[in-house]
C-alpha cells in the first residue's frame, strides 16, 4: 500500500480538525442559547439567595412524607445544614420554594464564626456536589448527562495532561511540537470542555419542578388516634 505523502497527510488532519471544530461550534451554539433562556431563572434564584443570606431568618418547612425519605442521620448538624437538607430534597425529586422573610434583630449575639465557615464549607459544598452528581447521574438513573459527564472527564483530563506533558519534553529539548500532537491535545480540551458545558446545561433543566407529594397529608382523627394509641 502506498504510503501518504506529507502534504496528503496535513490535508486528511487538517479536514478532520475542520470537522471537529465545526461540529464543536454548532454545539457550543445550540448550548449556548439554550442556557440564555435560562439566564433569567438563574438571576432570579440569584436574588432569592442574596435575600436568603443577607436575611439568615429563613425556616425550612417540610412535608411529613416528603421528610420521612430522607437520610436524616446524614444531614449536617453545623450551619451547613440548609444546604446540606437542599441537596438530599434534590436527590430524591423534591420541589424547594424559597419565601424571604424580613430579618428582624434585637441585638443577639451570633455564634456564626466567619473562619471556621470558609474552612468547613469548600469541603462539603464538593463531597455534597460530587455526592449529588453520582447518584443521580450513574446510582439512580442513567441518561445523556451521564454519557457528558463519562466521556467529558477524562477527555478533558487526557487533554490538560497529555498537552502538559508534550509541551514539558518539547520545550526541554528545544524542538518543536509535531502538528498532530498539538491537535491531539487541544481537541481533546476542546471536546471535553463542551460535553462538560452540556452535561451542566441539562443539569440546570433537570430541576425538579413536580411536587413529589402534592395531595393533602392524611391527618388520622381523634378517634382512630385513642385506638392507635397504647393503653
Amino acid at each position: 500500500m502506498k504510503a501518504l505523502s506529507i502534504k496528503a497527510k496535513i490535508t486528511v488532519v487538517s479536514a478532520i480538525a475542520v470537522c471537529i471544530i465545526g461540529f464543536v461550534a454548532i454545539e457550543n451554539y445550540l448550548t449556548l442559547k439554550s442556557m440564555n433562556g435560562l439566564a433569567a431563572d438563574a438571576q432570579t434564584a440569584d436574588v432569592l439567595m442574596r435575600q436568603h443570606l443577607d436575611g439568615d431568618m429563613m425556616h425550612d418547612a417540610i412535608r411529613a412524607d416528603v421528610l420521612s425519605q430522607l437520610p436524616l442521620q446524614k444531614i449536617d448538624r453545623t450551619f451547613f445544614f440548609e444546604t446540606s437538607m437542599l441537596s438530599h430534597l434534590y436527590i430524591i425529586g423534591a420541589v424547594v420554594k424559597e419565601v424571604p422573610m424580613p430579618a428582624r434583630y434585637a441585638g443577639e449575639t451570633s455564634s456564626l464564626s466567619i473562619g471556621r465557615v470558609m474552612r468547613q464549607f469548600p469541603g462539603k459544598l464538593l463531597w455534597s456536589l460530587t455526592r449529588r452528581i453520582a447518584l443521580r447521574n450513574f446510582v439512580y438513573d442513567f441518561n445523556l448527562e451521564s454519557l457528558d459527564l463519562a466521556a467529558g472527564v477524562p477527555l478533558l483530563l487526557f487533554g490538560v495532561v497529555f498537552g502538559a506533558m508534550k509541551w514539558i519534553w518539547y520545550a526541554s529539548h528545544h524542538l518543536l511540537a509535531p502538528t498532530g500532537t498539538i491537535m491531539l491535545a487541544a481537541l481533546s480540551v476542546m471536546l471535553g470542555m463542551q460535553l462538560l458545558l452540556a452535561a451542566a446545561q441539562l443539569d440546570l433543566e433537570a430541576v425538579p419542578r413536580d411536587p413529589i407529594n402534592a395531595g393533602a397529608i392524611e391527618v388520622p382523627s381523634r378517634e382512630e388516634s385513642d385506638v392507635a394509641a397504647p393503653r
